[in-house]
């Protein structure tokens, strides 16, 4: 576990592709929404989440499936509001389908990867693009 956000300045503004999880393939290291999650939330809590390679990465149903598994799963506790290293669950209709970390830094920042944009800090306004927010941390 990392005490500084040096990993946080590297993952920046890279680009996003499906099951990245930061691998350098031909010199392009590229992340995926839960790949972000994956990360951040080893560097912030020291713990080692089930990356879900075998979910599809662009299939709502399989992404709600597997929420749903870690949510029964006990290690989660649904929350009222943003706190720094909580998971942030995104759906623009009424399933969800994207993820990311919420960091308390500049005002507090939504750390995700989206394709076409990458690895980005979006402050809260951001939020109001999607229908659904739900807000989660791991109890363990």
């Amino acid at each position: 576990m990392k005490n500084n956000y040096q990993w946080l300045s590297d993952m920046l503004g890279k680009p996003w592709r499906a099951y990245a999880t930061g691998e350098n393939v031909e010199g392009v290291e590229a992340w995926d929404c839960w790949g972000v999650v994956v990360h951040a939330f080893y560097q912030l809590h020291g713990v080692a989440l089930d990356r879900h390679l075998d979910i599809p990465t662009k299939s709502p149903r399989s992404f709600v499936r597997v929420v749903a598994q870690e949510i029964t799963s006990g290690h989660w506790r649904q929350i009222s509001h943003q706190k720094h290293g909580c998971v942030v669950l995104l759906a623009t209709a009424t399933r969800f389908h994207h993820i990311g970390i919420w960091l308390d830094i500049n005002g507090g920042r939504l750390l995700h990867s989206t394709e076409g944009v990458g690895v980005a800090l979006d402050s809260s306004a951001h939020l109001s693009n999607y229908n659904l927010v739900e807000y989660w941390e791991y109890v363990g």
